[in-house]
Parts: C-alpha cells; sequence; structure tokens
C-alpha cells in the first residue's frame, strides 16, 4: 500500500490527496515517470524469475507509453526505460521496487536455489 501511495504521489495525482496533510503542504505535485516493480510471484529458478521480470518491466514500459522490448536481460530493460522516459520527459525517472526479497523468501528452503537468487 505504502508503494501504491507513492507511485500516484510521484505521478501528480493531486485529485487523490485532496484534504490530506500534503494536499495543505507546499508539495508541487510535479508529475514523474515512475517504474513500479513487484518481485513477488516471479517464479522460482533463475530463468523464471528473469522471464517474470522482464514481462513486468515491459508491462511497465506499456504503461508508460513506450514499446515493449525484446530480446534484453532484465538490467538492460531497466536501463533502457529508464533512459527513453527521462530522454522524453526530461524529469528523472523513479524506480520503485515492491517485495524486492520475494524471490530469496521462495527459495530459503531450497539452498541450490537459493544461492542462485
Amino acid at each position: 500500500m505504502l508503494l501504491g501511495t507513492l507511485r500516484e504521489l510521484l505521478k501528480g495525482k493531486h485529485d487523490l490527496f485532496k484534504d490530506l496533510w500534503i494536499d495543505q503542504s507546499d508539495y508541487d505535485f510535479k508529475p514523474y515517470p515512475v517504474i513500479s516493480l513487484s518481485m513477488a510471484g516471479r517464479g522460482k529458478g533463475e530463468e523464471k524469475l528473469e522471464r517474470g521480470i522482464v514481462n513486468r518491466l515491459n508491462i511497465q514500459a506499456k504503461n508508460n507509453g513506450l514499446a515493449p522490448f525484446d530480446g534484453f536481460s532484465p538490467g538492460d530493460l531497466l536501463e533502457m526505460m529508464v533512459d527513453n522516459l527521462h530522454e522524453r520527459t526530461k524529469e528523472r525517472v523513479v524506480i520503485l521496487i515492491d517485495e524486492y526479497d520475494a524471490p530469496i523468501q521462495d527459495v530459503l528452503n531450497d539452498i541450490e536455489l537459493a544461492e542462485i537468487h
């Protein structure tokens, strides 16, 4: 819930914060491009995890008005998204990562998989 609230705040959705403290503050509700990822449910195993992250990043690309990127590693894909969003908006890009520890939590009982993650 916290990251969802931050996402909407950073997207500049002022109407969602009417009559709250931040509405009375000097916060300007300037919209920023936001990439919001949840690491929960990406799958066990290196390939499933990577494919899950790439799929999630491509959904975020679409949500931010970018065409999907195919054939790239999650790191390269994220870097290209940030570069494209920054170039298009001239604003800093916000990256919110929820459940960042989920991939390791999912495999804690499997030492071999835990070491890969």
